[in-house]
């Protein structure tokens, strides 16, 4: 009789000690990441803008085989589904969190007569050498939906696009240049 009141009780306690964990301001991690966004409008002007919740989205490919039957072709359909993350992300699946970077800069460099994206990427200690990855590098950029940012802007969820791989002659829209995360030490 006692064990079957210690049994129905225990979903109850582990709901109420998973519910004080969270209400444990000394637990909680920040819900957001406010950042500068810094834009070259095609008109040379440069723009910045303030943002929260930021994140980076990179899309994983499936591939689904629907079945058709024996003898008969199935159909394949290839899904893009997005994945948000709080850090940058490469092909070799190296991350670098957003809690340890204090700025990302795009600039674009002479390669092969073109001039290609590059990410650097500045880390908040300053003992660690800056991080530089070709824009093309980033987590499924190669095989799957291009990767974004998207951030909270003026109470509204934005999409913002990675800057071209290559440098396009005259930009038609605004391009991300510059990345600055703003810590809780600035912000105070």
């Amino acid at each position: 009789m006692r064990k079957r009141g210690i049994v129905r009780a225990a979903p109850a306690l582990v709901t109420l000690a998973l519910l004080s964990l969270q209400a444990s301001p000394a637990l909680a991690r920040p819900s957001e990441f406010k950042v500068l966004l810094h834009f070259l409008n095609p008109d040379g002007r440069e723009e910045t803008v303030s943002a929260g919740n930021f994140r980076f989205v990179y899309y994983d490919r499936r591939f689904i085989h629907h079945p058709r039957g024996i003898g008969h072709k199935g159909d394949l359909e290839i899904r893009d589904l997005p994945r948000e993350v709080r850090s940058l992300q490469d092909e070799d699946l190296r991350r670098l969190k957003f809690a340890k970077l204090r700025e990302v800069r795009f600039e674009y460099r002479p390669e092969n007569g073109k001039e290609h994206l590059r990410m650097i990427a500045t880390w908040k200690s300053r003992r660690r050498k800056p991080v530089d990855w070709p824009g093309d590098f980033l987590r499924n950029a190669n095989t799957a939906r291009l990767p974004h940012f998207r951030a909270n802007v003026s109470g509204k969820e934005k999409d913002i696009p990675v800057p071209p791989y290559v440098r396009p002659a005259p930009p038609a829209e605004p391009i991300l240049v510059q990345i600055d995360f703003v810590s809780a030490q600035r912000r105070r």
